[in-house]
């Protein structure tokens, strides 16, 4: 029981620190419906080291939450990314039918809220429909930025590639 207590104390804990900076995915959202919104979600500690996500897995009807701590993402054995508090993984959790699109795994203890498919839609169920198409754009705008991301590092390989070649020439 104390164990619990003290979990749901790092997660309000977190919590608190995450809505003085409310995630992209969140943007608009009134405050009572994302106070509802947040109660969805499963805590989970993950201890440094622990996988968080397996791009391999055949679960897709989750997406996490970062309450507190950092992690790594990872693809193909190359680090992408280190995130933590506030940032969401796997928010394309809807729909996805896909695949996850890399590992991630804890660098230091990670808390972690963890939403399921079913329980999300039954949640926008009883909700005003603009509280769904809210959530909805925001998906499209974080992917749209990471795409924006993606083609900015494409850019800056391809010039690198590019002088290399050069240099080479000489």
């Amino acid at each position: 029981m104390e164990k619990a207590n003290n979990l749901q104390q790092k997660v309000n804990e977190g919590l608190a620190n995450v809505l003085r900076n409310v995630p992209l995915l969140f943007r608009n959202f009134p405050p009572e419906d994302l106070r509802d919104f947040f109660r969805l979600g499963h805590a989970r500690v993950y201890k440094t080291d622990d996988v968080i996500i397996e791009e391999t897995s055949t679960e897709l009807d989750t997406a996490f939450l970062i309450v507190s701590g950092k992690a790594s993402v990872w693809k193909d054995e190359l680090h992408l990314a280190t995130i933590g508090g506030g940032d969401i993984l796997g928010e394309t959790f809807l729909f996805n039918k896909v695949g996850r699109t890399a590992s991630v795994s804890a660098t230091e203890e990670v808390i972690a809220l963890i939403f399921r498919r079913a329980e999300v839609l039954e949640f926008f169920r009883r909700k005003p429909e603009r509280l769904f198409k809210l959530f909805i754009i925001n998906i499209l705008e974080i992917q749209q930025r990471r795409i924006a991301g993606m083609n900015a590092k494409m850019i800056q390989l391809q010039r690198r590639l590019m002088q290399r070649e050069g240099s080479e020439e000489v």
